[in-house]
């Protein structure tokens, strides 16, 4: 999707630019050979192209690997997310800003998803809310990472329709965030916790996951679990720099047992779909999705009900139905009392409101550095205060 597609948001971290890519891509020659248009970012051999302005990464990324040698020697080291970074390996965004930027298609297709009466479809309009907004986050952020929220840090947002989404970093250590989206018809809530996970796979490569609990209940009692893929990415010191997802996510109807299973990179049914869209590639592209919705019975025995074809940096069809595009149009969330005049105020938590986040906007990587220091600091403390309250609690419990 592009920008020229959204209403955009007044907030400056949406207003940045981001860099043009350059020849990695292949941009002329999948638009001939596909009906479907790529991400002008996506790489010749699939995943998006990660563009590192200053070529500051490699130097980051060795640095946090000396920090996380160091953590294992001492029997530490158990999550990259632990590790702190420099402030100029950040994005001006936090994980809970990037919560809601994941979810931007929900409110138009989980109202679809909401409407239909076919469990079947249901699911596949659950299935292209995410596979739609996979490439958002990591377009704009580009090489750098989002920042960790601190304990009790919040996000509040809201569409001119009407929908609402929160988020909060209720756990430190491991790092959790709470979230919870609301329609403004009540056709559904979407509600969860989810950590972030990542973990170093090489000298020039890392993996990340959202792992917990996220489920969708809609008005007529129906129900939906979700189960994100792993994220990868690739030549952070070396080679072309990659973001891709692996594995496989789940979508599970609890009520009626059915599933959609969405295999990334798929290797034994893929090859017509691939042949039709980009058959004169001599090798499949790594960003390639395929969706199997199935009927679970009780014995674990499994009913193919649809299938699906797609990639995430283009589209997603079923059966020739297309449900999604990489050229739909969807609106930015907007900060409430800043964005827009709303009877709900903005709290002192939000993530807006962090005094690294400008600095960062303005490339002041010094100051950025300090703010970020004094907040990771103030949440050391706080978390003593909390421990320490806890154990005089439990004290008293024990008298």
């Amino acid at each position: 999707m592009q920008s020229s597609n959204r209403r955009k948001s007044s907030s400056a971290v949406d207003k940045q630019q981001v860099p043009q890519n350059n020849d990695q891509s292949g941009e002329g020659q999948a638009q001939e050979e596909n009906q479907f248009p790529r991400h002008r970012l996506a790489h010749k051999n699939g995943g998006i192209v990660l563009i590192d302005e200053g070529n500051v990464i490699p130097q980051a990324f060795k640095e946090l690997l000396s920090k996380i040698g160091k953590k294992i020697l001492k029997g530490e080291f158990s999550d990259l997310l632990k590790t702190p970074a420099p402030a100029y390996m950040h994005y001006p965004r936090t994980y809970l800003q990037g919560s809601a930027k994941d979810l931007s298609l929900a409110p138009l297709y989980f109202k679809k998803a909401a409407e239909a009466t076919d469990p079947i479809e249901r699911l596949k309009w659950v299935v292209a809310t995410y596979i739609g907004g996979h490439h958002i986050n990591v377009s704009q952020m580009q090489c750098r990472a989002p920042l960790n929220p601190i304990l009790g840090e919040t996000v509040q947002r809201v569409l001119l329709t009407g929908e609402r989404y929160y988020a909060e970093q209720t756990s430190h250590h491991p790092p959790i965030t709470s979230f919870m989206l609301e329609d403004p018809n009540n056709l559904y809530t979407f509600t969860g916790y989810f950590e972030m996970k990542a973990w170093p796979t090489g000298l020039s490569s890392l993996n990340g996951s959202r792992t917990g609990n996220q489920q969708i209940k809609f008005h007529d009692g129906g129900q939906i679990t979700i189960k994100d893929p792993i994220a990868e990415i690739s030549g952070l010191t070396y080679g072309d720099r990659i973001h891709n997802y692996i594995g496989r996510g789940y979508y599970i109807d609890t009520v009626n047992n059915i599933e959609a299973e969405v295999v990334y990179n798929p290797k034994d049914e893929s090859e017509g779909f691939f042949s039709r869209f980009w058959g004169s590639k001599k090798s499949q592209l790594t960003d390639i999705i395929q969706v199997r919705i199935c009927k679970v019975y009780s014995d674990g025995a499994k009913q193919r009900l649809a299938t699906g074809f797609g990639s995430w940096l283009s589209h997603l069809e079923f059966d020739g139905q297309i449900v999604w595009k990489l050229d739909d149009k969807y609106d930015e969330w907007l900060i409430p009392s800043v964005d827009i005049e709303d009877s709900e105020q903005l709290l002192p938590s939000d993530s807006h409101n962090r005094p690294d986040l400008q600095p960062l906007i303005d490339r002041a990587f010094e100051v950025a550095e300090k703010n970020k220091v004094m907040m990771e600091e103030l949440q050391r403390h706080d978390k003593k205060l909390r421990l320490a309250s806890k154990a005089f609690r439990d004290k008293k419990a024990k008298q």
